[in-house]
């Protein structure tokens, strides 16, 4: 019994003399299995993410396909099959508001505000579209050249780019395709440049239009004028503007 109360006695003075280096003792003991757990949980975890784990906003997880830019010269074959294969099928979807209808060009002519070098590149990369348009539709080649150009900048205005809409053709009731939602409106929008052209050779050769074809494919002069009259553009000078693009360019050359 009193061997007992010697012992207590003497652990208690120990712990009142030690109890500081007891403390850090503990303490030390109580980070050391708290490092060791953490590094056991690590060790079971995995040690590579998956390689096609995506961040939640990532481009890739939206389901949309970035628009596409309008084709050049020598795609027209692909351009056919693919709007074959989507015309059908397609819904009514805005590409959003563009800031400008316009692009600013720091090489502009004094009468319609585009560049030569423009002009020019437009024709090189869709004569063939245009020439096969004409010979199908009977619809002069130079025509169809002045009208994209004049009405989307020479292809640089952004319902052209985004939309791949180069004759500025809206999009009313009785269309049921994409289309292209800018500030003076809402326009159609094509799966391809093809697609546009092709919209646009059948636009101009039926309803209202559907008497041009008799103007023949040489006389750009009756058609200019007949789309005037016919409410193509509001402009009340627009057929002179057609006509201007395609004697300043040349483009009766390329008429059937």
């Amino acid at each position: 019994m009193i061997a007992n109360t010697i012992s207590v006695a003497a652990v208690r003075l120990f712990v009142i003399k030690y109890w500081f280096q007891l403390c850090l003792g503990g303490l030390a003991v109580f980070i050391f299995l708290r490092k060791d757990l953490s590094f056991s949980v690590s060790f079971r975890a995995p040690i590579d993410a998956p390689t096609n784990a995506l961040p939640p906003n990532s481009k890739a997880n939206t389901g949309l396909p970035p628009p596409k830019l309008a084709a050049k010269t020598g795609d027209v074959d692909k351009n056919i099959l693919q709007a074959e294969a989507t015309s059908e099928k397609a819904s009514i979807f805005s590409w959003g508001d563009s800031k400008s209808e316009t692009k600013p060009n720091s090489h502009q002519t004094a009468n319609d505000g585009l560049s030569k070098a423009a002009k020019q590149a437009f024709v090189q990369r869709f004569l063939s579209i245009a020439q096969a348009e004409s010979s199908k539709f009977k619809i002069p080649t130079s025509i169809i050249l002045a009208q994209g150009i004049l009405q989307t900048q020479a292809g640089e205005n952004p319902l052209a780019e985004t939309g791949n809409n180069f004759f500025k053709i809206r999009a009313n009731s009785t269309w049921h395709g994409k289309t292209y939602r800018a500030k003076t409106g809402i326009y159609r929008a094509y799966p391809s440049a093809w697609a546009s052209f092709r919209d646009h050779s059948e636009y101009i050769t039926s309803g209202k239009f559907k008497n041009l074809v008799f103007s023949g494919t040489k006389n750009y002069t009756a058609w200019a004028a007949g789309l005037q009259a016919n409410g193509f553009c509001k402009e009340s000078d627009y057929a002179n503007k057609l006509i201007s693009i395609i004697e300043s360019e040349n483009l009766a050359n390329y008429d059937n």
